[in-house]
């Protein structure tokens, strides 16, 4: 009988296992199934977006293209805004610079305008060409660079004001022609402002700088001032605000 009842015990312990082994066997099932379903799904959804990219119509691709292409013209929309934006500022620095320069250009420092520039000379003392130039820089102007309209004013304004005189003007040798420094300008050989006794063809190495001649006399030819000397020659100097 004891041997009966431990067989007993057993073929219970057995089966225990047994229904242990088979729900497992079902729970796994379950989550088999459950993987299967799911890849059913994602196989299902590729084919959806297969079929929407190559017929080029689901909602969510007209929603890319459009953002794509909302994307290609922003790069153009914000080029375009800046370019705006730096126009705006350039033209605000372009009247404050103007405002500064009227603002600035009066007789009691010396300043004198002559059509819509301002000028200073400085007669305290004759410099070189080079010292002229460095003079008007550390004023924030430039040697003079005066337009062909205004020169013969400007020279009967400079020699009613301050008698005769050799005045440096901003135009410099290069070794084939003359150029004003600042703006880069040529200065033509046959530019009829030269006076009539010299080539300045025969005057370009680059120790050669212009003066404005502003003397009076038979000599000289007041509607043709400009004359070239050697830059390391001593006159006065005449700077021009930049505007």
């Amino acid at each position: 009988i004891s041997d009966i009842n431990k067989s007993g015990v057993d073929i219970h312990n057995q089966v225990s296992i047994l229904a242990q082994s088979i729900s497992d066997v079902k729970n796994d099932t379950f989550e088999l199934n459950l993987l299967v379903e799911s890849n059913n799904e994602i196989t299902r959804l590729v084919k959806h977006i297969d079929q929407d990219v190559e017929n080029g119509s689901s909602i969510l691709l007209q929603e890319v293209k459009l953002g794509f292409e909302e994307c290609k013209s922003l790069p153009n929309a914000i080029s375009a805004d800046v370019n705006n934006i730096i126009e705006q500022i350039s033209t605000k620095i372009e009247q404050i610079d103007n405002n500064i320069i009227k603002a600035g250009c009066f007789e009691s420092a010396g300043f004198f305008r002559m059509s819509n520039k301002c000028f200073k000379l400085f007669n305290d003392e004759k410099r070189s060409w080079e010292d002229a130039n460095n003079q008007c820089k550390a004023h924030a102007m430039r040697l003079a660079e005066p337009a062909d309209a205004v020169v013969v004013e400007l020279r009967k304004y400079l020699l009613d004001k301050f008698g005769n005189g050799g005045i440096w003007i901003g135009a410099k040798a290069d070794g084939s022609k003359y150029a004003w420094q600042d703006t880069r300008m040529t200065l033509r050989n046959d530019n009829h402002l030269w006076d009539p006794d010299m080539n300045p063809g025969s005057y370009t190495s680059t120790n050669y700088c212009l003066v404005m001649l502003v003397n009076n006399g038979k000599n000289y030819f007041p509607g043709q001032p400009y004359f070239p000397v050697e830059c390391s020659g001593k006159y006065y100097t005449l700077c021009e605000a930049k505007c």
